[in-house]
């Protein structure tokens, strides 16, 4: 009976803590706070570290480009993204493009390399799986860009520009590239005019919204 009673008591206690375990949130980045190392893989299955790059000699910088294959906004932004890529590199800022979706939205790594290719992308594409670093920089669409400094501060995130509207759409020509004047600030060493303003794009596509289990199974 003793055993009974002090096995219920366990369960009582154990009910709260295991829930309050699965709704805890994940420990986002704010502008200015410091950003921790972290590595992903690339979808050509090469390790890409963080700190790496900004540690190199001579580095300015790490810009991050949330990308997605499938989403027209994002492919959209797909010369101007090879453009800024070109821009980060003769100015020793790494860009690394990372691919949040799920395998049932996007694909595989080899359907994500492939479009790459075609897309005539000059950098590479990470997988964030289950958008777990999508979640601490609060990128919430695709495109998102990032930029941390040296001292590994993140110093933005939003738009590469003003030409799509909330829902997407082609709104209008462009009247401001965003990103690359915050890049022209940045290596000018000035205060960044934005440091942060929302990307219209399409929002992720997490594992649970597209797996659907097989009748009978999990």
């Amino acid at each position: 009976m003793k055993k009974v009673l002090i096995l219920s008591l366990i369960l009582v206690f154990s009910i709260p803590l295991l829930s309050f375990a699965q709704v805890a949130p994940v420990n986002t980045y704010s502008i200015g706070d410091a950003v921790e190392n972290f590595t992903l893989m690339s979808v050509d299955g090469k390790p890409y570290t963080f700190y790496s790059h900004l540690d190199k000699e001579g580095s300015k910088g790490v810009l991050l480009m949330w990308v997605s294959w499938k989403c027209p906004i994002s492919n959209n932004c797909n010369d101007r993204m090879i453009k800024i890529a070109d821009f980060c590199k003769k100015n020793n800022i790494t860009f690394l493009g990372i691919n949040p979706n799920s395998v049932y939205y996007d694909g595989t790594n080899e359907d994500i390399l492939a479009a790459a290719n075609e897309a005539g992308f000059n950098f590479p594409v990470l997988r964030d799986w289950n958008a777990i670093y999508t979640d601490k920089f609060k990128s919430v669409a695709t495109p998102t860009a990032i930029l941390i400094d040296t001292d590994k501060i993140l110093r933005y995130r939003g738009r590469i520009d003003d030409s799509h509207g909330w829902l997407g759409r082609q709104s209008k020509p462009i009247t401001e590239h965003t990103l690359m004047n915050v890049l022209d600030e940045f290596l000018a060493g000035k205060e960044l005019s934005v440091t942060d303003i929302r990307s219209a794009g399409c929002t992720i596509k997490r594992l649970s919204q597209y797996y659907k289990p097989p009748k009978g199974g999990k």
